[in-house]
C-alpha cells in the first residue's frame, strides 16, 4: 500500500543525479524509440532517442518516468502516473502526447 506521487519520483531522479550511481541508473533506462519498453514509443522528432525513462503497468495503473533532454541540451526530470485505468492502450497514448507536449515546449 506504499504510494508515491509523481513529484516523490521527480525528486528521485533529481538526487540522483548528483549521486555515484545517477549515471548508471540513467543508462539502465530505455531509450524513446530505440530499446526496452520504449522501443515503439515516443518516435516524435522532439522524443526519439532524447526520452529516457522507466514503464510501469498494473491492473488500473500506468506510469513513465525519466530524464527527457530538450532541444536546447536542458535535461528535465519528470514523471506521470494515471491511476484508476483500465484502458492501457488509451492511457498510454496520452502520456506519450503529454511528454511529446513538453519536449516540443
Amino acid at each position: 500500500t506504499d504510494r508515491h506521487s509523481s513529484r516523490d519520483m521527480v525528486a528521485l531522479l533529481v538526487a540522483l543525479r548528483g549521486t555515484p550511481i545517477g549515471q548508471d541508473v540513467r543508462d539502465g533506462l530505455a531509450i524513446a524509440a530505440r530499446t526496452g519498453t520504449l522501443a515503439s514509443r515516443l518516435r516524435t522528432p522532439s522524443t526519439y532517442g532524447n526520452v529516457r525513462a522507466k514503464t510501469g503497468t498494473l491492473e488500473i495503473s500506468r506510469s513513465l518516468s525519466g530524464y527527457l533532454e530538450l532541444s536546447d541540451g536542458t535535461d528535465i526530470a519528470f514523471s506521470i502516473v494515471v491511476n484508476g485505468t483500465t484502458t492501457s492502450t488509451s492511457t498510454r497514448a496520452a502520456i506519450d502526447r503529454w511528454v511529446a507536449t513538453l519536449a516540443a515546449a
